[in-house]
């Protein structure tokens, strides 16, 4: 089943309304990634087509897409080459931010993350500079993790669908397991982890990539900063950011575990923040949790608690630990293993991947079913209507806040 965007996409082109005007030339190219197919497209000045999709993310150094990059063969639009990708709008420009030791950590740990092997972490297609606005390109994507914990949350909710709930949540642990070990392998917490940062794709012969395999990936790095650093900024977003971030400005791998709990609390329902609530509010209440939570004695440890024998009864055992306001009392990642284990052991044993991918391209056909209008990124007018909701957009502001 093809996602329909991609498919208006494809028949746009074909039927020969693609716009912008084409594209030529390229600024940078990773030569060695999993998307080097793309590398052949570029050679010999082809043209080129970048159209955006949906808005998935704001935050201080850019903006993040879904989008397709589309490769012009010649004049014939049967050949043309089609790549699903997120698309990350560069803000900056080249501007002082590139000076600033912040920003060149950022970079530095962007490029670690982009050299691993590891199918969780997004792949760099290409960068590329289009109206005078360079974008880096990841592949591939068809739907934020964002567009689609509400339709997750509500098969919790629904006694007939609670073994793909299972499987959804199962799919989920796993990919945020491998991808935070590999954090931690590369020395990286990517301090800004949230459903805008965590993209589904999905694979099938009518994408143009070396990449076989469905599933989560996460992206954008700007936040992220070496395991076990102090400094004297806060970065994240406020709903995800961890209560030791705020206080210490302490960027350890408890901070994104603690946000992977949260996400996993509203994969089965909870609401972490309303239109109405105050985002200040909200830090100033993790705050003072995690000052008054110092002077009171550590909870039982996982050994001396009760340890429950049903899915949701241990999913809800392990989420509580991994929100503790102390960093000290969450668990581990080789605990957090042992818990996917356990998880996994639990669900009854049937092969539900297929509905898995049937379940996020449903989520992801429907998204494009709600737009008005294909988003094309020569259009001034169509990004501005693009407005992000401002709980959700990363933040990055200098001690002391409170």
């Amino acid at each position: 089943m093809r996602n329909e965007f991609m498919r208006s996409i494809v028949d746009l082109t074909k039927a020969g309304f693609v716009t912008p005007p084409p594209q030529t030339g390229i600024p940078f190219f990773q030569q060695k990634t999993p998307s080097s197919k793309a590398a052949e497209c570029f050679k010999s000045g082809a043209k080129w087509n970048l159209v955006l999709d949906k808005k998935i993310g704001e935050g201080s150094y850019g903006e993040v897409f879904l989008a397709v990059l589309v490769i012009l063969k010649k004049d014939n639009a049967e050949e043309n080459e089609f790549f699903p990708c997120v698309a990350k709008c560069d803000k900056t420009q080249g501007r002082v931010l590139e000076k600033t030791p912040e920003f060149q950590i950022q970079e530095r740990l962007m490029r670690e993350a982009r050299s691993s092997a590891h199918s969780g972490i997004a792949k760099p297609i290409a960068s590329v500079k289009q109206d005078g606005v360079l974008y880096e390109l990841y592949a591939p994507g068809i739907c934020a993790l964002e567009d689609c914990k509400q339709a997750i949350a509500a098969l919790y909710l629904d006694d007939t669908n609670r073994l793909l709930h299972q499987y959804l949540i199962l799919d989920f642990f796993d990919f945020m397991l491998r991808a935070l070990q590999q954090c931690g392998k590369n020395g990286i917490v990517h301090a800004d982890i949230k459903p805008q940062n965590i993209v589904y794709r999905y694979c099938d012969s009518m994408v143009a990539t070396e990449i076989k395999t469905s599933g989560f990936v996460l992206i954008d790095f700007g936040c992220a900063r070496t395991h076990g650093v102090f400094l004297n900024e806060i970065v994240g977003t406020p709903i995800y950011m961890a209560p030791e971030v705020i206080e210490k400005c302490s960027y350890y791998s408890a901070a994104d575990i603690m946000a992977f709990g949260l996400i996993l609390e509203e994969l089965m329902g909870k609401i972490l923040f309303t239109a109405g609530d105050n985002v200040y509010d909200c830090i100033l209440k993790k705050k003072v949790d995690y000052v008054n939570r110092q002077s009171t004695p550590s909870k039982k440890t996982a050994q001396e608690e009760e340890q429950p024998h049903d899915f949701y009864g241990c999913l809800k055992s392990i989420v509580l630990r991994m929100t503790e306001t102390l960093e000290t009392d969450r668990p581990s990642l080789s605990e957090l293993e042992s818990a996917y284990k356990k998880l996994r052991n639990l669900v009854a044993s049937t092969d539900l991947q297929k509905e898995v991918e049937q379940f996020y391209i449903a989520q992801s056909n429907r998204i494009t079913a709600e737009k008005s209008k294909l988003i094309i990124m020569s259009s001034e007018d169509s990004l501005a209507d693009l407005a992000s909701d401002g709980e959700n957009e990363a933040v990055a502001f200098r001690q002391p806040l409170l």
